[in-house]
């Protein structure tokens, strides 16, 4: 299915497409490996190399082919989170890459930023796939001291909350229900603004104690706004736990900050949760309906959805091993990038396919099929067993009390099923 997501991509070359596809392949069954164990004949992974450095072969190719199949999951759906998030590269190990910038306070060029809007099915939580993907690479390192005038005058990091938006909203017509979900990075009036003024929907956690019209934003609840209690399954290390909240909404108007020297204000819902012990204290501003403890509940189990895109960060850097790869350039770099954001986003998709109906046929052909059932003849190849022993093959123990197996360890067992197969059309070949 990786490569199902770049099948349509137009080459104007038959040489290249039939090495993008054994790149594609290779790249997908083998993802933790590194590239000369990938590619492990010299004409290939000089061809592999080649390859990505071609500049007719784009970031943008690559990465618009793949927002075009998530698009058209995303128009199968009532109800679409996107769920907005940025996170960094840290290249420090290979200093030689060119094109890198400032991931933090210290003053090494290592790496960049990558600023993800992540689709997920607002009725199962089933990953769809990328929507947008904006690189940003800090060239220069700002004084601490700088002031909000002197950042007027320059292009503001936090304008990637800005671009991504306009981006969804040409996407999908306001017929489409789309609900934009971020963290506290993302608590800024202008871009809550424009959210409004293009009638899209949000939850974003708050951060900041904005001006109201009664004070200050987290002065605003009181005993009276008082929902009731939800019960909810959050994750706590690696294991998911049923905690209980307290819920609160209200509406609130928000005043624009004093620095923008502007007398306006916006009008947003607010929900703030907390568990009985106050460990947990979540503060949502949303577009969402507020009115009933139910749609509290869907505010916070909405938002809670946004845990995926750390998932998928962490696939990329772990999984695929990202920051381990070494190119010349940055553009290369983010080629793979593309390539490697789709396979951990598969990597979920199969995952959450264990507690859904699926035909063994949407992820493998005949040859798989049959050495799975060979593998383990006990097992019916139907809906969710068709990922169980996928995942066995990557070392999943299916003991009674085990929590379903991990993306990685599906992804892993077919890496192991692929290399099975390819022995035996290679044994029907030789003999």
């Amino acid at each position: 299915m990786v490569k199902n997501e770049f099948s349509s991509i137009d080459f104007k070359d038959k040489r290249l497409e039939k090495r993008w596809g054994k790149i594609i392949s290779s790249l997908a069954n083998n993802f933790r490996l590194s590239f000369t164990e990938i590619f492990n004949i010299f004409k290939e992974i000089k061809a592999f190399y080649r390859f990505i450095s071609n500049k007719k072969i784009t970031f943008k190719m690559l990465l618009n082919e793949h927002i075009k199949r998530t698009k058209e999951r995303c128009e199968k759906e009532d109800v679409i989170l996107v769920v907005s998030d940025t996170t960094s590269y840290n290249f420090k190990a290979a200093p030689k890459i060119k094109g890198l910038g400032y991931i933090d306070t210290h003053k090494e060029k290592k790496g960049f930023l990558s600023h993800n809007c992540f689709a997920i099915s607002g009725e199962t939580g089933e990953p769809l796939g990328l929507l947008h993907m904006e690189i940003i690479v800090r060239e220069i390192m700002h004084a601490k001291d700088e002031g909000y005038y002197e950042r007027q005058k320059r292009k503001k990091e936090s304008e990637k909350w800005i671009n991504s938006l306009k981006k969804i909203d040409k996407m999908f017509g306001k017929d489409k229900k789309i609900i934009l979900i971020s963290d506290r990075e993302s608590d800024i009036y202008n871009y809550m603004e424009l959210l409004l003024k293009k009638e899209r929907y949000f939850i974003i956690r708050s951060c900041q104690n904005r001006l109201t019209e009664n004070g200050h934003l987290f002065d605003e609840i009181t005993g009276k706004d008082k929902k009731g209690v939800i019960k909810v399954k959050i994750l706590e290390g690696k294991r998911e736990k049923v905690k209980k909240f307290r819920i609160y909404s209200k509406e609130v108007i928000i005043k624009s900050p004093k620095i923008l020297r502007e007398k306006k204000s916006i009008k947003v819902n607010y929900v703030y949760a907390e568990t009985i012990d106050k460990k947990i204290k979540l503060k949502l501003l949303t577009s969402e309906k507020i009115d009933t403890l139910e749609d509290c509940k869907k505010v916070v189990e909405y938002y809670k959805v946004r845990w995926k895109i750390e998932e998928l960060h962490k696939g990329i850097k772990t999984g695929c091993q990202i920051e381990k790869r070494q190119f010349g350039r940055r553009e290369r770099l983010e080629k793979i990038l593309v390539i490697f954001s789709v396979i951990a986003w598969y990597g979920l998709y199969l995952r959450d396919k264990i507690t859904k109906r699926i035909r063994s046929k949407e992820i493998l052909d005949k040859y798989e099929i049959k050495i799975l059932k060979a593998k383990y003849p006990w097992m019916k190849m139907e809906g969710k067993n068709i990922i169980i022993a996928i995942a066995m093959l990557g070392g999943y123990l299916n003991r009674k009390g085990d929590k379903k197996p991990g993306w990685q360890t599906i992804l892993r067992g077919i890496t192991i099923l692929k290399t099975i197969k390819e022995g035996l059309l290679l044994y029907e070949k030789i003999f």
